[in-house]
Parts: C-alpha cells; sequence; structure tokens
C-alpha cells in the first residue's frame, strides 16, 4: 500500500480529523439523550441482569489479594461490593463487570479480609520492596474506594492506618512511598482526601485515577453511559483544587477504543480527550486501551456476534492505532512540559480478531514495547521512551495489519457519522441479544428483560 512515509503520511492525517465526534449542540444532545434511554435502558441492563443471574458471581474464595505484576509495580484488586452505578444505574458500557464479590460483603467478611489478608500482605510487600529494591509503589485499586457503600468508611480508615504505618518504614530507608486507587468523582470530598493524606503521612506521593474516558459529551455521558454530566470541566476543576490543598495527582484515564465507536472516532475522542485534561490541569494521563475480558459483556458478544462489517466496532484497537495515539499524546504533554502518558490495558483479543492486536507478526513485540516504555516513564529515562516508542511506529508500519487498518480507516472516512448510523446499531444490538437469550428455556424466566430488548429491536423507546 505504498511506502512507509506515504503511510506516516496518512497516520498524521487521521490523527488530525476533527469532524467525527457529535457535537454538543442542543438538538444533538436531546438526540442522544432518547438513544442513551433506548441503550441503557432497553438493552445493557437486561443484558447485565440477565448475564448476572446466569452466571453469578460468590463471596467464595475472595477474600484474597489478586495482585498483577505492571510496568509501574503490582496492581492489587481488592474484592470489595462491586461498582455502584453499574448496579444501579447500568453502569459503563466497556465495564466487564460488577465487582468481585455477587453479593454485599458483610462486616465480618471485613474484618477477616483486614486482618487475615490486606494486613500480611502489605506487610509483605513492604518488605520485598526494602530487601529487593522494588519498585515502591502500592497500588490497590478497586471501582471506587471512596464510595462507603463499596469500602465501608471504618474499613478505608484502618486500611489507610496500617498502610500509613508501614510506609513509614520505607521512609527511614530513603524510599518514597509511592500509593494509587481509583473511585468516581462524585465520592471526591475533602473529608476523605485530607483523611487519606493524614494517614499516609506527608512523604508519600499519592495519585487518584478517575475514569474521565471522553471529553465529548455526547460519547461520554450517552455511549459510555458515565453518568458524570453535561458540566464536567467544573467538577473536574472543583476536584483539582481539593488535590492541590493536600498533594496530591490526579490521573485522567482515557478510554482508548470505545465499543460502538469507529477507529477514526475513537482515536479522535483518546487524542483530543488527553489534550484537554492537560490543558485543564490533568497532567498525569493514563491511555486505558479497552480490552473486554469477561466473555459475558455485551461487549465481547457483539464482538463476536454482529455482522463483520460492524462487529469490529465492540473489538479493542489495533496496534499501530494504539502507537499512534500514544505517539501523539506524547508529544502533546512533551510540548507543554508534562509527564509523559502511560499505557495499560491491552491483552490479546478475542480469536475472531484477525487485526486487533492478535496480528501474528507484531503484538508480543508491541506489547514487550509499550510496558517497557511504561517503565522508562517510570523510572524518569521519558527520551528514552519517547524515541523507542517513535522507532517502533515508523518499524510497525511495514507490517501487512496496518495495510488493513487504512483501509478501514479510509471507509470510515466517506462513511456515515455516529448519529446518522447509531439508531440502526441499537437494532442490530438487540436482535443480538435476543438472539442469545431469547429461546425456549430462558423466555418465561426473563420476561421482562427481553421484552424491554424486544422493543428496541422494533424501533420503540
Amino acid at each position: 500500500m505504498g511506502s512507509s512515509v506515504k503511510k506516516r503520511s496518512l497516520f498524521r492525517t487521521y490523527a488530525k480529523n476533527k469532524r467525527r465526534l457529535p457535537a454538543s449542540r442542543r438538538e444533538i444532545l436531546e438526540q442522544f439523550r432518547v438513544y442513551r434511554e433506548m441503550f441503557v435502558e432497553g438493552l445493557m441492563k437486561p443484558f447485565n441482569e440477565i448475564s448476572r443471574e446466569l452466571a453469578p458471581a460468590t463471596i467464595g474464595g475472595m477474600l484474597g489479594i489478586t495482585p498483577f505484576e505492571i510496568p509501574t509495580g503490582t496492581l492489587h484488586w481488592i474484592p470489595g461490593g462491586g461498582c455502584r452505578y453499574k448496579k444501579k444505574q447500568g453502569g459503563c458500557t466497556m465495564c466487564d463487570g460488577y465487582g468481585h464479590i455477587g453479593k454485599e460483603p458483610t462486616r465480618l467478611y471485613w474484618n477477616k479480609w483486614m486482618e487475615r489478608t490486606a494486613k500480611p500482605y502489605i506487610k509483605r510487600l513492604v518488605d520485598e520492596i526494602i530487601e529487593q529494591k522494588k519498585r515502591p509503589i502500592i497500588n490497590f485499586s478497586n471501582a471506587s474506594i471512596f464510595d462507603p457503600e463499596e469500602f465501608p468508611p471504618e474499613i478505608r480508615r484502618e486500611f489507610f492506618r496500617f498502610l500509613g504505618e508501614q510506609f513509614k518504614r520505607l521512609s527511614v530507608q530513603g524510599i518514597t512511598p509511592i500509593y494509587a486507587c481509583e473511585t468516581r468523582l462524585e465520592f471526591i470530598t475533602d473529608d476523605v482526601v485530607r483523611e487519606m493524606r493524614e494517614f499516609l503521612g506527608p512523604e508519600a506521593k499519592i495519585f487518584i485515577g478517575i475514569g474521565i474516558e471522553s471529553s465529548n459529551t455526547v460519547i461520554r455521558e450517552y455511549i459510555i453511559n458515565k453518568g458524570f454530566g453535561e458540566n464536567l470541566d467544573t467538577v473536574i476543576k472543583e476536584k483539582l483544587e481539593i488535590f492541590k490543598k493536600y498533594g496530591v495527582s490526579m490521573e485522567g484515564h482515557v478510554l482508548v477504543g470505545i465499543p460502538g465507536l469507529t477507529y477514526l472516532e475513537s482515536m479522535t475522542s483518546a487524542i483530543q480527550t488527553s489534550v484537554h485534561l492537560l490543558e485543564l490541569g490533568v497532567h498525569n494521563i493514563i491511555l486505558m486501551a479497552y480490552n473486554s475480558k469477561s466473555s459475558e459483556s455485551l461487549p465481547t458478544l457483539l464482538g463476536q456476534e454482529l455482522d463483520d462489517s460492524i462487529s469490529y466496532l465492540f473489538r479493542p484497537l489495533p496496534n499501530i492505532l494504539l502507537l499512534e495515539i500514544l505517539f501523539r499524546v506524547m508529544e502533546e504533554a512533551h510540548n507543554r512540559g508534562y509527564e509523559y502518558p502511560l499505557m495499560f490495558g491491552f491483552e490479546t483479543p478475542t480469536e475472531k480478531c484477525e487485526i486487533v492486536g492478535g496480528c501474528p507478526h507484531c503484538a508480543a513485540r508491541i506489547r514487550t514495547a509499550i510496558e517497557q516504555y511504561d517503565k522508562w516513564v517510570t523510572i524518569r529515562d521519558p527520551e528514552r521512551a519517547r524515541a523507542e516508542i517513535k522507532a517502533l511506529l515508523e518499524e510497525h508500519l511495514t507490517c501487512e495489519c496496518t495495510d488493513r487498518t487504512i483501509e478501514i480507516l479510509e471507509t470510515e472516512l466517506k462513511s456515515s457519522t455516529l448519529e446518522e448510523r447509531f439508531p440502526r446499531l441499537l437494532k442490530d444490538i438487540a436482535i443480538t441479544i435476543l438472539r442469545k437469550f431469547d429461546t425456549p428455556d430462558l423466555r418465561e424466566r426473563f420476561k421482562a428483560q427481553l421484552d424491554k430488548v424486544r422493543k428496541v429491536a422494533g424501533g420503540e423507546l
């Protein structure tokens, strides 16, 4: 498909594309409010209710802490009551599940978890940091650690108190403690941030991740169903003031590859959102590459069952686009003198996808390189990270999966807009759900849920 120089020029053009995202005009917002009602109430909630009933999570065996080695340290999942927003409002469209526990944890559960699991594990981890010189990052991630319904305040305080005691051991050794967690914007208050700082101590570096996902109101509120409202900038500025007061850094999580959006729309959203957050004062950007890890999630079903011409909209982005987005946001941060972005979340995709990540020629190489990039950024060797990603991007232009990605992008440039194609997409989603669940053995059991889906399939609200 031509030389690497020509392809590089094409990708610069794609990255600068600005005509693909729906505007926040009144009539467009009203149109997508209706679509959101059909999407969330008529499709997502019924699907989630049926899936959860058919494959319920249990509390058994979840007293542990599940560690995942990541480039910046170790990520630890805290098993909690699950995301409140997911359970009550349908949750975000790219989210895999309710949380690690299907039923509400009791106080007995939390006491056992704290004494038998959390405290011994944290102590052992700090021992390893001191003795083995591991990265001094203790990152405990939950859907929303400040949500009192998900993580009881008294348990959170005891957790932070013990963590603060262990952090003192690091400080004595001349090691700066680093802690990161996640929450939703509505749970950030002056009281909880002040309390966190007091427990963890003045020397700890604290990062709180917020899943902003997209700065485009239509995409964030009515496609992703984030539930932050249409005045997000004002809320972010308010929370940044609280963080600044207590020396805490906000990490803006940007979704890279949004289920239902084209490659062009996803790329444009990720780049524009990152730039917008940098301008607002969120100087730590984490690009979260979408990848559904659950076989029971709605995007996974759609990525497997929809017609090939649209099923790719529900799969992870191709490697070349991950690199392009990372490089563009890296350049924007570099030009402003801010920290380079990190990129997490990519995994081996579904078997059906031949383009995304699963390319036998480049998948392993890309993943390893991005993980190495994250390490270089974290240990403050950003120029090496920047040079390596730029070189990798040039190298990847010669892979045949890049040619196939360009073919899709060229088709998308001539395709309809999101507002034009979304009604048809809703019907296709409804038909796919019915095909899976509207069976003789499930029809009566889930009659209420399937009736809602049938209305959307028929074009009704």
